[in-house]
């Protein structure tokens, strides 16, 4: 089965790729860029003058939600951290991701303060504008669940 047909059958799983970063403790769902149908929505993001994205994925742990994980890390000894860590990852690797889209659109935009990478004291202020789909995850609920176990 090709990744086309994938997309088409709304009840098929999409395939995915789950990867924690550690050092942000941030987790992303990737999946193959060639999934998602930008066709239905073309005119539309042309119209808002928006870019073909490079990737695309779905975010498990987001960097507000990882920047407060690794706070709470940093009042850690070394070994309860890389415990720690080591626990998230594998709770990362026993989900059974599973993602199917719907076809539900919505127009997002969001302001970013990204710090300028020459000069840490300085943000540079950003404004991003997407048309994102919406997606049923299975897995999700089990996830945070077992992570706020943790």
């Amino acid at each position: 089965m090709n990744m086309e047909n994938f997309y088409e059958s709304k009840n098929s799983n999409i395939l995915t790729e789950a990867v924690f970063y550690p050092e942000t403790a941030t987790l992303l769902l990737n999946i193959d860029n060639n999934v998602p149908n930008l066709e239905i929505k073309k005119k539309e993001a042309e119209k808002l003058g928006l870019s073909k994205k490079e990737e695309f994925h779905f975010t498990v742990i987001g960097s507000n939600t990882g920047k407060e994980i690794i706070k709470l890390l940093s009042s850690l000894n070394e070994d309860k951290k890389t415990d720690l860590i080591g626990k998230i990852i594998e709770l990362n690797q026993s989900i059974k991701w599973e993602v199917v889209l719907k076809d539900d659109f919505y127009f997002i935009e969001n302001e970013y303060n990204d710090p300028d990478p020459n000069n840490s004291e300085i943000t540079i202020p950003e404004k991003r504008q997407s048309i994102i789909q919406i997606a049923e995850i299975k897995g999700l609920d089990e996830f945070y669940k077992k992570l706020n176990q943790k």
